[in-house]
């Protein structure tokens, strides 16, 4: 028999007027004593007395109207508060027209975007309610249900997930068949949340009992929180994992055949966009690459696509991403030509403006320099015309520079940058400054390296003594001479 929902709101509403009457000797008092008006509106009465229930005498009458005044508002999950107790006092025909109306509300409370399904398993599970649901309504609650906590709480990061209403749902798993209500609930894609521990097994057992029955896209749809569970665990930078790439390889064989699907494709652009952005962190950069790079492969994305994609998630006004840029040797194919020139001309206006806050180099931020050199970030001329000018300016220096400055410079330069003759004389000046700062360990090391390789001219070197470090196998300094070496 079909329940007339409007004519038991009405009768909920009568029999919650009545009893206003009835108990309003006991809530009288109040009004009278603070000088409070009395509404003449039933409902608007009756939820001024709902303030005052401890007034109340009648023990059995205050549940009930309680519980009027929650069906009469729609609020069902709190109808069934004192329900165990108000129920000894019906007839049976009264007690199931008061537990179908509040499943039925539940119902409607769907539709309005509330647990309404999930709200029944839980009475069902807690046994206020069990004996006026079916195992038909149970199924359909079970599995509406899982949508309205889905749809809510695994689409995005944000709510606490009701974990009470979760478990509740997922005790009866058994009749969860995710195949039967995808197409008619789905509506955001739904996300893995470590936070939230979901997907748990418990999700991943009901998908693989339906994936069966599903078609690609919808299978697609419910593995997608699992496989994006399955790509931030293997690519972890908290738990770091061995051979990452084959390990996700291996992981995801189970769900190739979603791969290509629109909304996994969708997901795995999500994890590259995501990982790009991430690069302009100095210290996890190559980490967040190197995951990207893994996830590649894995794009149907054409070669253009893949480089808007890329450009388009570079945070390019950070603050020094291009030396990070440089630092992992990020690829430049994967940029627009308009964010490689922008990049580009990022590095120009580092080195342009350096000398104003790195004076004590000879050239400035050298390392770098040549690192964007030999990654072809920096244009090539460019680059070995501001080593070759930083040089020069420090051969012909009238003030020499401090012997840290010195090692510095000579440490750093790559002799595949410089000419062959401006190199050799760039490292005689080095020598005699370091002895002149007496920094004779040092001048050591590059006198015996411009001796060793044949090009050393005693000739551009000041006298001084020679130290050498005589060299275990183990590598450990375990005495030390001093050669006596006069140059002409």
């Amino acid at each position: 028999m079909l329940f007339d929902y409007r004519a038991a709101k009405e009768r909920v509403k009568k029999e919650l007027t009545d009893l206003v009457e009835q108990v309003w000797p006991d809530v009288q008092p109040v009004f009278e004593k603070y000088k409070w008006p009395i509404p003449e509106q039933p409902l608007e009465k009756a939820r001024r007395v709902s303030y005052h229930l401890g007034h109340i005498k009648d023990e059995q009458k205050r549940k009930k109207f309680s519980m009027l005044c929650d069906l009469s508002t729609d609020t069902y999950w709190h109808a069934t508060d004192f329900w165990p107790e108000i129920r000894k006092s019906l007839a049976k025909e009264d007690e199931l027209f008061y537990a179908t109306l509040m499943i039925e509300m539940a119902k409607r409370g769907h539709e309005q975007g509330r647990l309404g399904y999930a709200w029944i398993v839980k009475s069902y599970d807690n046994g206020s309610l069990r004996e006026f649901v079916s195992e038909e309504m149970l199924a359909e609650a079970v599995n509406c249900g899982f949508w309205e906590i889905a749809n809510e709480y695994f689409t995005d990061g944000g709510a606490s997930l009701p974990r009470d209403y979760y478990n509740t749902l997922m005790n009866y798993s058994d009749i969860l068949d995710l195949s039967s209500k995808v197409n008619q609930f789905k509506q955001k894609p739904l996300k893995a949340n470590s936070l939230k521990g979901w997907p748990d097994e418990r999700y991943i057992a009901c998908f693989e009992r339906a994936r069966q029955k599903l078609t690609a896209e919808d299978g697609a749809w419910l593995a997608r929180p699992i496989i994006e569970q399955i790509i931030d665990q293997t690519l972890s930078w908290y738990d770091p994992k061995p051979n990452p790439d084959k390990l996700l390889e291996i992981r995801l064989e189970t769900y190739k055949e979603y791969l290509n699907t629109k909304v996994i494709q969708d997901l795995l652009n999500e994890e590259v966009r995501k990982y790009i952005k991430y690069c302009d962190n100095a210290n996890e950069a190559y980490h967040w690459l190197f995951c990207a790079k893994i996830l590649k492969p894995y794009l149907t994305l054409s070669e253009s696509e893949f480089k808007e994609l890329v450009s388009s998630s570079l945070p390019k006004e950070s603050y020094g991403l291009e030396r990070i840029l440089v630092d992992i040797n990020f690829p430049k194919e994967w940029l627009t030509e308009e964010v490689l020139a922008y990049i580009r001309d990022k590095i120009i206006k580092y080195f342009n403006e350096l000398p104003i806050w790195k004076p004590k180099e000879i050239i400035p931020d050298m390392i770098f320099l040549q690192d964007a050199l030999q990654t072809g970030w920096l244009d090539e001329k460019l680059g070995r015309e501001r080593i070759k000018s930083g040089l020069e300016t420090y051969l012909k220096q009238k003030r020499r520079p401090s012997g840290a400055t010195v090692v510095g410079l000579l440490g750093s330069l790559k002799p595949e940058f410089v000419e062959q003759e401006l190199y050799r004389a760039v490292v005689h000046q080095g020598i005699t400054d370091l002895v002149k700062n007496h920094r004779i360990k040092e001048a050591s090391i590059w006198y015996k390296k411009a001796e060793r390789e044949g090009w050393l001219d005693k000739s551009k070197i000041p006298q001084f003594e020679l130290t050498q470090e005589k060299i275990s196998k183990n590598k450990q300094v375990v005495s030390s001479r001093t050669l006596d070496f006069y140059c002409e």
